[in-house]
């Protein structure tokens, strides 16, 4: 697992901690997280499909909600679009396809990093 400052490669550039673009099952509008949910976040971009992609500053990520998100359940989203209540996300959010130490890494951020 990488350290804190490496938490972000993912999220912000889109490339694994090797330095590879990092996929999606479906082909995603974008390649890195930081385009839809910002640098910080704060999330917002609005959809052709009416989605608007997710504010993930922690706290907003688990305040407030019936079932927060834990590690598990974030990492269950990145990759399979499946949301902590168990409901399927909107399509414009990828699928991505990444190693679990990658997976791990920008679901720790997520959680860790933003505020």
């Amino acid at each position: 697992m990488a350290g804190p400052g490496q938490w972000a490669l993912v999220f912000m550039t889109g490339r694994d901690l090797d330095g590879r673009q990092i996929v999606a099952q479906t082909r995603p509008l974008y390649g890195r997280c930081a385009a839809c949910h910002r640098a910080d976040g704060s999330g917002g971009l609005h959809f052709a499909d009416g989605a608007v992609s997710a504010d993930l500053r922690h706290p907003a990520l688990v305040e407030h909600q019936r079932h927060p998100y834990t590690l598990a359940l974030l990492e269950r989203a990145i990759s399979t679009g499946i949301d902590n209540d168990g409901h399927k996300l909107d399509p414009v959010m990828p699928r991505w396809q990444l190693p679990a130490r990658d997976l791990h890494d920008v679901a720790l951020y997520v959680l860790k990093q933003l505020k």
